[in-house]
């Protein structure tokens, strides 16, 4: 029969497998968007579905995800925040499957302009008459699409003459703009127009920004939107949109404003070296940050490694990129700022990563019981080290017993150890290529024959 120890094992096994958390594709924070198809949300009990979210359409997901049937699907429930939801369900909470978000491109994620500005009222032939009463128009809808193309590129530093030659529907634009010389074809850009003929998505066309254009053909869009249906998911003032072709809503048209900005952005790497400056690391990752600016605004920061691996950098003025992976030898970091108009501007540090071996102890036996309270503690020389340092404490990672630089040496004699019996902490740091790694270890202290006579004598009596 089991003992009674290992039954109460085999319980908390038990109950540990039956509440484990299941697992996810998704993090709280993340950004996403609906699959091309769309996606449901629904309300916070599953019962019901509250709208289907167009697909493309970014959103934040909250929280931690539930595990529930509805609707068909028995798996992980996100509640997410979208960039944008019909009128009638603003501040209502929603939740979407899994299977219906995926993750969001970061290229084109850009933060929401301040539509208060005056490239949208004051400088915006559209307002008021035809710009939204959310930002003191008087169309009186939620969003306008015309009004905040002319916006968004007068702020991105475009030709504000061309970009008045298209003040009709939007879907005239391309007609307008193909007049005055605009150049108008099928292949989008950085900061073209994304224009829709009038037809099943909208009768008067649609207009939008091109932000990105992603590695898998898809694009990124900013938009506002005229609707009078306040249950319509096209009745918004912003948000960002991934548009897939061959779908009802890829454009007819794509509108190339010129650039009245042709200043590249500049970028400066401070850390952990200057812009062109050589790093050296015992470590497999390294942190890069810096400090980025631009006559019109940096929209987008990201960096590369000539051996592999890439990505955006958190941040536009001040920028950081924390945990870049290295390989063996000589890495190239470059990074490099872009402004909305798509000029850019790069720096590079060269970082040499010498993978070395940290020392490990060696004497005494690592988990062996001290000899007294005079202990020498010995170690290998591991590769690549060139200084050693040793802890040894009573807490894990521990200096209260001892603390000291050993430069190259390879032992070092540790005195007035407690000989009570508890455990010890030794910590072996090794400096290779300038980066500090530990080993750490545990011991038992010594125990004096007079401290565990009364206690022999208790147990013989």
């Amino acid at each position: 029969m089991l003992s009674s120890r290992i039954q109460v094992f085999i319980l908390f096994l038990f109950v540990g497998m039956m509440f484990s958390s299941p697992t996810h594709a998704f993090q709280t924070g993340q950004r996403i968007m609906a699959v091309n198809g769309g996606a449901n949300a629904r309300n916070t009990a599953l019962t019901s579905v509250l709208f289907l979210q167009s697909g493309g359409v970014y959103g934040t997901l909250v929280g931690s995800p539930v595990n529930a049937t509805a609707g068909g699907y028995t798996g992980n429930w996100w509640q997410i925040n979208w960039d944008s939801t019909p009128p009638s369900q603003i501040g209502i909470q929603t939740w979407s499957a899994e299977s219906v978000i995926s993750l969001a491109p970061s290229a084109g994620d850009v933060a929401e302009p301040n539509l208060s500005s005056h490239y949208y009222t004051t400088d915006n032939p559209f307002f008021p008459s035809y710009a939204p009463n959310s930002i003191g128009g008087s169309l009186g809808t939620l969003g306008n699409c015309t009004w905040y193309v002319n916006g968004r590129l007068r702020e991105l530093g475009y030709n504000t003459t061309q970009i008045n030659t298209m003040l009709g529907y939007a879907m005239n634009w391309a007609s307008e703009a193909s007049s005055a010389g605009i150049k108008v074809d099928n292949t989008p850009t950085v900061g073209s127009i994304a224009q829709l003929d009038s037809g099943s998505f909208s009768s008067l066309g649609h207009v939008a920004v091109v932000e990105s254009v992603n590695a898998d053909g898809t694009i990124t869009v900013t938009e506002s939107v005229y609707s009078t249906d306040l249950t319509s998911v096209w009745d918004f003032l912003w948000h960002h949109r991934t548009v897939f072709q061959g779908t009802s809503t890829w454009p007819s048209n794509f509108i190339h404003v010129g650039r009245t900005d042709t200043t590249p952005p500049t970028i400066a790497i401070t850390s952990p070296v200057g812009s062109g400056q050589t790093y050296a690391t015992g470590t497999g990752t390294v942190n890069v940050s810096g400090t980025a600016s631009d006559n019109v605004g940096v929209v987008n920061v990201i960096w590369a490694n000539n051996r592999g691996g890439g990505g955006s950098a958190s941040g536009t003025t001040s920028w950081s990129a924390p945990g870049i992976a290295l390989q063996s030898g000589s890495n190239t970091i470059t990074v490099t700022a872009y402004d909305a108009a798509g000029n850019n501007g790069a720096a590079t540090i060269y970082v040499n990563y010498t993978p070395g071996v940290p020392a490990v102890l060696t004497t005494p036996v690592p988990g062996s019981t001290l000899p007294g309270a005079s202990v020498t503690f010995g170690w290998s020389s591991g590769s690549g080290v060139t200084q050693y340092s040793l802890y040894v404490g009573t807490t894990a990672g521990g200096n209260d017993l001892y603390d000291q630089s050993q430069g190259t040496n390879l032992s070092a004699t540790v005195t007035n150890l407690p000989t009570t019996g508890q455990r010890i902490y030794v910590t072996l740091w090794s400096n290779i290529a300038g980066s500090w790694q530990t080993n750490n270890y545990t011991y038992v202290a010594s125990l004096k024959q007079t401290d565990i006579t009364p206690i022999l004598m208790l147990l013989l009596d």
